[in-house]
């Protein structure tokens, strides 16, 4: 699971959680994988970016590994300029605390999007959103771009990336490249290893 470290550098890994089993069972993580910001990577955006590891062994949960949906490295975005993007995100302005109960109440909204550029940040890429509804980009930082493509056995749908920032008022959206991301996973993991 991939988010934006913003949102959450204050907590642990046990104090976030996600809902399971069609929200009847809350889970926390193992662990936070991040890059830590020095020298090399300074003002970069990917060092926002946050993984939390599910380990399966740790919950006592049968198919825990079925609530997730699977990194597959062949069906990840290549770059196309032409691919169809879906950006899935909770904005901030449908968002409804009550401080009282305390519950926060959240609406997903899901839209299409068209590449647009790749920024002068390392693997960020802008696209644009093709949204029918008024909301703010606002909030929708940390959530997943989709892309859907076709290949000899049809349509599939892979991970294009990680929403890191949008503007208030604009359909402009920076997404994560998913390859740069996978490398830094797989980076990360390295070194724990060596």
């Amino acid at each position: 699971m991939v988010w934006c470290r913003h949102q959450t550098r204050q907590y642990q890994p046990d104090d976030v959680t996600i809902p399971i089993e069609d929200g009847k069972t809350l889970i926390s993580g193992s662990r936070f994988l991040y890059v830590e910001p020095d020298r090399s990577n300074d003002g970069e955006d990917f060092t926002d970016l946050c993984a939390m590891e599910f380990l399966p062994e740790n919950y006592g949960i049968a198919n825990l590994d079925a609530s997730f949906f699977a990194l597959n490295e062949p069906d990840c975005w290549h770059g196309s300029a032409d691919a169809t993007f879906f950006l899935y995100g909770y904005p901030t302005n449908l968002r409804n605390l009550d401080y009282d109960l305390p519950h926060v109440n959240v609406r997903q909204v899901v839209t299409s999007a068209r590449y647009v550029h790749p920024t002068s940040a390392r693997a960020l890429h802008c696209i644009e959103m093709t949204r029918t509804k008024g909301f703010s980009a606002d909030g929708l930082s940390g959530g997943p771009v989709y892309h859907l493509s076709k290949d000899h056995n049809g349509y599939y749908i892979g991970l294009a990336g990680t929403i890191m920032r949008g503007g208030e008022s604009s359909n402009y959206i920076h997404f994560l490249d998913v390859r740069f991301l996978v490398e830094l996973l797989k980076k990360q993991l390295a070194s724990e290893g060596a």
